[in-house]
């Protein structure tokens, strides 16, 4: 009997991942072009902590200056939630991004 094999390979998401987080929360963020940059920008998932209540860090290659001068380790910590896609494949992502912002 043949079966779907693309439910025995779930890929969850791991470090070293690309991904697209989603989020609206200026009690985190304080600002628009903080939320902006996020919302916009193909990240990697770096680090997995349990003493943080938002536990998933993520790096930006291209982070603004205004939020370089901010941050330890230069990662942006998320919760599960926010992370909207991830996928071992940068471009892939990018993809996305692109066909979101002109609603393609």
């Amino acid at each position: 009997m043949k079966y779907i094999k693309t439910y025995e390979d779930q890929k969850k998401l791991k470090i070293g991942d690309y991904v697209i987080c989603h989020t609206t929360s200026k009690y985190v963020w304080n600002s628009d072009e903080t939320i902006n940059f996020i919302n916009a920008n193909v990240g990697r998932y770096i680090k997995y902590s349990r003493t943080y209540d938002l536990k998933y860090g993520v790096k930006y290659e291209n982070m603004p200056s205004f939020l370089e001068n901010n941050l330890d380790l230069d990662l942006l910590w998320f919760d599960r939630y926010e992370i909207f896609e991830y996928s071992d494949n940068k471009e892939e992502l990018e993809i996305k991004l692109q066909t979101k912002k002109y609603n393609l």
